[in-house]
């Protein structure tokens, strides 16, 4: 009897491993607290963007407890930060909720709520068009998780509704809530990290990106990062099948660079990006290059006029004709000589440009992102009611 309970004993514990083990393996939603700042207002009054700041803010609220969102497996779990709590701890700190657009304001403010996300941006009236930007900062690792811009021409009273709420939907998801049942997660990852992505265009955040809904259907991920080629992939996003992109960005050589510069002017330096600089040498290479084609044709020109003039003067019967033509042939052959000069010209500036071209672009660097050690480098806003300034302190 004691061999057959020991025996049923065995059993009944592996059976209870085999039930626990992918119970503790299975991974359980992240959770984070979230706060969300006050909009920073340009061309509206404070009281409207607290408006709008309250509107994301409950949206955010009515999202995550949400049933179809609390029971989607990919969603994190987020504890929204109350506007009256967050008050109540800026009192502390005796600073007040104002605009916070940059990351430096958002991670430090985030620090005083003890948020792990904080959402920060502005709302922006430019004649009759508001435009809303904001982004989703990880507070611990200060990296753009998300971004939202949403554009409304008409009434400050037709963005307080469903548009403001697409700005929250689009932070926490991706997409519009109502776009969300039509949608699949996908992860991308790779090397570099902090690279841009873009999923059908739209900049979503920087890598690592993980769970984020886009639209079923036909998918272009285009990753940029500074200093790097671009990635493009496009992919057959189907519903029930999540999708993992890994990347590998190649850094930008100088050899691509003088290559694209030899033969298009300007390309070169854009692809190393120097925007400015490319699109202004190809301006001036068009430019010289019209100048040659202007002056060849008025060279040819003039050159027409003087042989029809030398074939006039010696077709000339009398002395009187004879002294005439030839006044006309010098004329004309002064004219062809000015035109032939200009060409000349214009031919040495357009090969001038070139030559700068390849020489510039055989000489230039890639743009790289320039970075600090860590905490080598650290700035600390410091915001009261009475003044605000910033320490900067550098270690060596």
């Amino acid at each position: 009897m004691r061999k057959i309970a020991s025996v049923f004993i065995c059993i009944a514990f592996l059976l209870l491993m085999l039930y626990t083990i992918p119970v503790a393996l299975a991974k359980t939603p992240d959770r984070y607290t979230i706060a969300v700042l006050d909009l920073e207002a340009n061309g509206v009054s404070n009281t409207e963007a607290k408006g709008l700041s309250e509107k994301i803010r409950t949206r955010i609220s009515w999202l995550v407890n949400n049933d179809f969102y609390k029971n989607n497996p990919g969603t994190d779990v987020y504890i929204v930060v109350e506007r009256s709590q967050m008050d109540k701890i800026f009192d502390q700190f005796d600073i007040q909720n104002t605009g916070c657009t940059d990351v430096s304001c958002a991670v430090e403010f985030g620090k005083m709520l003890q948020a792990d996300r904080i959402i920060i941006g502005s709302v922006n009236l430019i004649g009759q068009t508001y435009n809303v930007t904001t982004r989703m900062i990880g507070v611990e690792s200060s990296q753009t998780l998300s971004v939202s811009e949403v554009d409304y021409r008409g009434s400050i009273d037709g963005l307080l509704g469903s548009r403001i709420q697409d700005v929250a939907d689009e932070l926490l998801l991706g997409i519009t809530f109502k776009d969300w049942e039509k949608s699949e997660y996908i992860t991308i990852s790779g090397t570099p990290e902090n690279a841009i992505a873009a999923i059908n265009g739209k900049k979503t955040g920087t890598t690592p990106i993980v769970n984020r809904m886009a639209p079923t259907g036909n998918v272009t991920v285009e990753i940029q990062k500074l200093g790097y080629e671009n990635h493009i992939e496009k992919i057959s996003l189907r519903k029930g099948e999540p999708v993992q992109i890994t990347y590998t960005l190649f850094p930008k050589t100088r050899r691509k660079t003088f290559i694209k510069s030899l033969y298009f002017p300007g390309s070169g330096q854009r692809y190393a990006d120097y925007k400015g600089k490319g699109y202004l040498i190809s301006l001036m290479q068009a430019a010289s290059i019209a100048g040659v084609v202007n002056t060849t044709m008025m060279f040819m020109d003039a050159q027409e006029k003087y042989d029809n003039a030398k074939d006039a003067y010696g077709k000339s019967a009398s002395q009187e004709k004879y002294d005439l033509t030839y006044q006309i042939v010098q004329e004309k052959y002064d004219n062809a000589k000015q035109a032939h000069t200009l060409q000349l010209i214009s031919v040495g500036l357009a090969t001038t440009v070139y030559l700068y071209n390849i020489i510039d672009a055989a000489l230039t660097e890639q743009k790289r992102e320039d970075r600090f050690g860590e905490k080598n480098l650290l700035i600390e806003p410091r915001i009261t009611k009475n003044c605000s300034s910033i320490i900067v302190s550098m270690r060596f």
